[in-house]
């Protein structure tokens, strides 16, 4: 189909016009990009990537030569120690994730996964097949999301690339979540153990966080290596690769961040609240940590039955033939011993489930644990 032909099939011009095009969106506003070498003349299958500073001017070239199969000598750095040295093996392109806006926030306008099988440069515990269709299984997840992903071969050869592009920069921990989030939608929807690896790895890295090896290489290490594929298998041609709008998955992420921030304020104040509590019961009650989580904290072995409604436990502080006096509310009403004649709230309950005499220090300590309070 003609690149005209496959505008209006899509219903839009192609975002890109060629590879160069599309290698440089990945790239994108790049000071630094990774150089891959083989990291021994003699074991070809193993790489090592070197991070090297550019000039925007050079993108385009050492796209070309990406695209050729091998990057010109070059001055080079090693990560860790040593001065610059020339590196003639060079061969392939690697793009880092995450950049910063002019506020240095960290943003991104891709993300990718990769479901590779075990070798020497990846740790997996997938087989040819179950790494293809756990690829598969991304991409269905991805498209059924409203995103447009597309395949690439990985450049062993052996595993795939799942990678779905942006029409606009968004927040590096907007893409973080929805990678994640598709990554393990995906292992669970066939069943694997395995999720796949998922790009960006971090929200916010220290340094210049997790790269990629750009796909389209003219120096594949195995068969279809770095090429594109449709889901079929079937070569993709550039004009097919389509941007994606990110704004309902976007809106969606405000909201769980919504509701992470509540969380954490929440728990910051009961924190607070275990700081600076007195000696009074009344500070530890139901509206700090109910009834409920006391008893399946402090004593879940005398819980002897379970309603809708409430918890019977067998009461330590006295001998009970039906081993249910005790009640304990699920709605954080309270708790009450009948044989005792005995009740109140959160605080008495773990007073009354410990041992006689213990102190007031370790009762709060129970009712911390049974907050999930860590700290």
């Amino acid at each position: 189909m003609s690149s005209t032909l496959l505008a209006t099939a899509l219903g839009s011009a192609p975002a890109f016009a060629d590879a160069e095009d599309l290698l440089l969106f990945l790239l994108g506003p790049a000071a630094v990009v990774a150089v891959g070498v083989p990291a021994d003349p003699k074991r070809e299958r193993r790489k090592l990537w070197i991070p090297s500073r550019v000039a925007p001017n050079e993108l385009p070239v050492l796209v070309a030569q990406h695209l050729n199969g091998a990057l010109a000598p070059r001055e080079v750095h090693r990560e860790r120690g040593g001065g610059p040295w020339i590196e003639s093996r060079a061969r392939w392109l690697g793009a880092y994730v995450i950049h910063r806006d002019e506020n240095r926030r960290p943003i991104c306008r891709w993300i990718v996964l990769d479901t590779d099988v075990k070798s020497a440069d990846h740790a997996r515990g997938l087989t040819q097949e179950d790494a293809t269709r756990l690829a598969l299984a991304v991409y269905e997840i991805a498209d059924g999301a409203g995103l447009h992903p597309f395949l690439e071969r990985s450049h062993s050869g052996k595993g795939w690339h799942v990678w779905v592009l942006f029409d606009r920069a968004v927040p590096a921990a907007f893409a973080n979540w929805l990678s994640a989030s598709i990554a393990a939608a995906a292992a669970k929807s066939v069943a694997l153990v395995d999720v796949p690896e998922s790009f960006p790895k971090q929200a916010d890295p220290p340094t210049l966080g997790s790269l990629v090896a750009l796909p389209l290489t003219g120096s594949p290490r195995g068969t279809d290596g770095g090429r594109l594929l449709d889901r079929e298998g079937v070569a993709l041609h550039i004009h097919a690769v389509r941007l994606s709008d990110p704004s309902h998955w976007v809106q969606r992420f405000a909201g769980v961040e919504q509701l992470r921030l509540i969380a954490a304020t929440k728990e910051e104040r009961r924190r607070t609240e275990w700081r600076v509590a007195g000696k009074e019961s009344h500070r530890f009650d139901a509206d700090v940590v109910s009834c409920e989580a006391v008893a399946r904290a402090i004593a879940p072995h005398r819980i002897t039955e379970e309603t809708a409604r409430e918890l019977r436990m067998d009461c330590p502080r006295h001998a009970s033939a039906s081993r249910r006096s005790l009640g304990v509310q699920r709605d954080g009403a309270g708790w009450y011993c009948f044989g005792c004649a005995v009740g109140g709230g959160s605080y008495a309950l773990a007073k009354w489930l410990l041992p006689d005499g213990t102190r007031h220090r370790a009762i709060v300590d129970a009712l911390r644990f049974a907050a999930g309070v860590t700290a």
